[in-house]
Formats: structure tokens, C-alpha cells, sequence
């Protein structure tokens, strides 16, 4: 991201629950979320989580129902990006995740650094 604001370029982002995948967090890891920003929605923490980057400007995403629909609207009617304590927390919880911390979390993902060809797939968000 550093870059790209660098040379102004804008970001646009495009399913950032990657269809839904990232809106259901273990018990755990959504308790740590909802201990800084109870009135959050978890898909609202993927949307905070965009607003803290000045340069992305556009947010694309889909909606199953007029309840999700509703939800985004009310979420995007303020800026709240997150604070350095809140984004800390977030990155902590991904990285527990993505590591497999199946004692904490209960679930299992693949950790392996992202690079061209590679990217999450299937229901159960592995890397492939």
C-alpha cells in the first residue's frame, strides 16, 4: 500500500469478505474483536479496515440479502478507521489464524507468504 500511495495511485477493493469467508470468525478471535468496537459488525471490521488506507477508493461488496445490504449502508454512513490498537489486534487475529492455531481458534489454514498464482480458495479458505 506504502507504494501505491507513494504515486498516488487509487485502490479499488473487490469482495473484501472474500464471499462471506471473512465475515465469520472463530468465537475467540471474534471476542477479541468485539472487546474494542462492540457495536461492530465482524464484516464492518474488513470495511474499518479499508478506511484506514487513504487511498483506496472504491469498495465493492456483494450482498446475500436486504439484511447485509442494510448492514454495509449503516456502516459506511461514517468513517471510523482504525485506531493502532484496533489495527494491531486485527493483524493478530489474522496471523493466529492464517498459522493454524487450531488450539485457539479451531480452525486449520495453510500459512504460506502470498505471491503470483497463489491465493485463497474453497470453503474453507485454504491457501491453494
Amino acid at each position: 500500500m506504502a507504494l501505491l500511495e507513494q504515486y498516488h495511485i487509487p485502490v479499488w477493493v473487490m469482495e473484501p469478505l472474500r464471499g462471506g469467508r471473512l465475515a465469520r470468525l472463530p468465537e475467540k478471535a471474534e471476542g477479541r474483536l468485539k472487546d474494542l468496537r462492540p457495536q461492530e459488525s465482524i464484516p464492518a471490521w474488513a470495511f474499518r479496515f479499508l478506511q484506514t488506507f487513504p487511498n483506496v477508493k472504491m469498495i465493492l461488496s456483494g450482498m446475500s440479502d436486504f439484511v447485509q445490504l442494510k448492514e454495509n449502508i449503516k456502516t459506511f454512513e461514517t468513517e471510523e478507521p482504525l485506531t493502532e490498537k484496533e489495527m494491531t489486534t486485527l493483524l493478530s487475529v489474522a496471523e493466529e489464524c492464517l498459522q493454524g492455531n487450531a488450539a485457539l481458534y479451531g480452525v486449520s489454514l495453510l500459512y504460506q507468504p502470498l505471491s503470483a498464482g497463489i491465493g485463497y480458495s474453497g470453503a474453507d479458505c485454504s491457501l491453494q
